[in-house]
C-alpha cells in the first residue's frame, strides 16, 4: 500500500513537472511575492492531486490548470477577506484590507531583497505600476497581456462574461497607459530641473 502511494505521487510529480514552471510564474502574478506563491502553490497541488486522473496527455491541460490556481487563488482571497482575525497591519495578498491601493503598495513592499536585486529598475517600475491597478484589472491584464490566454479561454478559467473581461482590460490598459505616461513627465520634469 505505501508503495503504491509512493508511485502515485511519484507519477504525480512526473506529469505535474511540465507545468510547474508556468504555475509558479502565475502564482508570483497573482500574489506579488514568495511566500504567498508558495502557498498558493501549495494549496493548488494539494487541490490538483486527487483530480490526477483527469489530465489527458493528448489535451492542452495547462488552461485547465491555470483554471484551477486562479479558483484556487479567489478560494483563499474569500476565506481571508471574511476572516476576522485578519488585521490591517498584516495585510497579505488574500486582500484582507478592503482597499487595493493599500493592498498594492503592500505587496509592493513585500518583496524581498533578494527578489528585488533579480529585478531590473524597469522590471521594479513596472511591477509597483502592475500592482497601482485595481485587483481585477490587474488579473485580467496579467492572465491575458502576460500569460497570453485568450479572453474566451479567460470567460472559462476566471467565471466572468466576455464583455466584462473586454471591459476589464480596456480600463486597465489604459491605467498602465496614464500611470507610465506620468512617470515619464515626472522622470522628465527631474531631468529638467536637475
Amino acid at each position: 500500500m505505501i508503495k503504491n502511494h509512493k508511485n502515485n505521487a511519484n507519477d504525480f510529480i512526473t506529469l505535474m513537472q511540465p507545468y510547474m514552471r508556468h504555475i509558479n510564474h502565475t502564482a508570483f502574478r497573482l500574489t506579488g511575492n514568495m511566500h504567498d506563491t508558495e502557498d498558493l502553490v501549495q494549496e493548488f497541488l494539494i487541490k490538483i492531486y486527487p483530480r490526477k486522473e483527469q489530465f489527458n496527455q493528448g489535451q492542452n491541460i495547462k488552461p485547465w490548470l491555470t483554471k484551477v490556481l486562479y479558483n484556487t487563488y479567489i478560494d483563499i482571497w474569500r476565506k481571508q477577506k471574511n476572516n476576522p482575525t485578519c488585521k490591517k497591519d498584516n495585510i497579505n495578498f488574500t486582500g484582507c484590507d478592503e482597499s487595493d491601493e493599500q493592498f498594492n503598495h503592500h505587496i509592493c513592499n513585500t518583496l524581498c531583497p533578494e527578489q528585488l536585486t533579480a529585478l531590473s529598475e524597469t522590471q521594479q517600475e513596472l511591477m509597483q505600476l502592475l500592482f497601482s491597478l485595481n485587483n481585477e484589472q490587474r488579473l485580467v491584464l496579467v492572465m491575458h497581456d502576460i500569460e497570453g490566454y485568450s479572453l474566451p479561454e479567460l470567460t472559462n478559467i476566471m467565471h466572468v462574461p466576455l464583455g466584462t473581461l473586454k471591459s476589464r482590460l480596456h480600463r486597465a490598459r489604459d491605467k498602465m497607459r496614464n500611470l507610465l505616461n506620468d512617470k515619464k513627465v515626472s522622470h522628465d520634469k527631474e531631468v529638467a530641473e536637475g
